[in-house]
């Protein structure tokens, strides 16, 4: 039989949403200290109890108040509508109002030469998933859900699908990769049996810690925690594992930075509107009708236009920065023709106020007379 808390998260879609109010709903009955089985069941001081959650999240200095009183919300919500329970109106909005929204630190962006930097040091593992990472824009979550058989090898660019089920907005959606993150991956799975097998029994009595059931149908077979500390592991090795100033604790550069590569890069080449397609956003109905209009050709096309821009280690011809060096180059020569014309109409000037010296003329009647001279001709 289901909690009240797992009745209510079957109706959210996403994995990702599901854990984060999870983890909420849990930290908030355990801080006003009641059971969530008996909470609906008798008159209960709903709006003393979230403002006192509420007030142990401003204690604790929680950088996430915002998401944690909305996953609340939408519990109350959810009960009050669906099972017609007399819940008063709590002032959530009132009390979201005092929580700010703004970023309280810069969103720093890695660079194609920072991100080679740390991957040098990666493993074939490590290696094959950051490069599908940075080249398809998923997030972590909906990295980690990707099947064996999610992902076609014999396509270019290599077509990957994402279920409904594994993605924030509740929609599926079809992402793409480069040559070179194929190639890493092809790499991986030429390992990553032996890798399963060598794991499997290690640390299986430490919470935490054990192989993922689903380690027979995952491309990457391991939990959020093991990606999260790989990751942590390169950029320290790279020299960029240096800590935000303002929120305790946490890197500069984490592996969102990844998803935040990949969207600043295809921005500046692609359609905005597959740019948001391919990313997985979608916060308006332009966008959702959007997606309906593309077929997984045409995602395919607009995507290729972005690859070469997507390679870390790769040297594949960039039509677009060929251009650009041409265009420079012509520049160039067209400049040092100019400048050599002159410097040769200079050279004559010289020669010729030489040759007049043997008639012992100075410059001021040599000039005089050229400038005569060209003025007849």
């Amino acid at each position: 039989m289901m909690t009240t808390i797992q009745t209510f998260l079957e109706s959210k879609k996403s994995k990702g949403t599901r854990l984060q109010y999870k983890c909420s709903l849990n930290q908030f009955f355990e801080k006003i200290n009641k059971n969530p089985e008996d909470y609906f069941k008798e008159d209960q001081t709903y709006k003393q109890d979230v403002l006192k959650y509420f007030q142990y999240l401003q204690n604790i200095k929680s950088n996430s108040i915002y998401s944690k009183l909305t996953a609340v919300k939408m519990f109350f919500n959810y009960y009050k509508k669906w099972h017609d329970i007399p819940i008063p109106e709590i002032p959530f909005e009132d009390i979201l109002k005092n929580v700010s929204t703004k970023r309280v630190s810069i969103k720093r962006t890695l660079t194609k030469q920072q991100l080679k930097e740390i991957l040098t040091h990666a493993t074939a593992k490590e290696k094959a998933l950051f490069l599908t990472a940075l080249t398809t824009g998923l997030r972590i979550s909906e990295l980690l859900s990707i099947r064996l058989k999610d992902v076609d090898l014999s396509k270019s660019p290599m077509p990957i699908e994402i279920r409904a089920t594994d993605t924030k907005t509740g929609n599926p959606r079809i992402v793409f990769t480069t040559e070179e993150a194929k190639q890493a991956i092809k790499e991986w799975l030429k390992i990553r049996e032996d890798y399963i097998h060598s794991k499997r029994h290690r640390g299986m009595h430490l919470k935490g810690h054990e192989i993922n059931p689903r380690d027979k149908v995952s491309l990457f077979p391991y939990k959020k925690e093991t990606a999260s500390q790989m990751w942590r592991t390169l950029t320290k090795k790279a020299g960029y594992n240096q800590k935000d100033k303002v929120i305790k604790n946490r890197q500069v550069y984490t592996i969102h930075s990844l998803r935040r590569y990949f969207r600043n890069t295809i921005g500046r080449v692609i359609d905005s509107d597959i740019a948001e397609i391919l990313i997985g956003h979608q916060s308006h109905n332009e966008t959702k009708h959007a997606y309906l209009d593309y077929t997984e050709q045409q995602l395919a096309e607009e995507y290729k236009k972005a690859m070469p821009k997507l390679n870390i280690f790769d040297t594949d011809i960039d039509i677009d920065e060929i251009k650009q060096d041409q265009e420079f180059l012509d520049r160039r020569v067209n400049r040092l023709y100019q400048e050599n014309k002159i410097l040769k109409e200079q050279i004559n000037v010289l020669m010729k106020f030489i040759e007049s010296q043997n008639k012992g003329k100075t410059i001021n009647d040599f000039l005089k007379e050229l400038y005569d001279k060209d003025n007849l001709s």
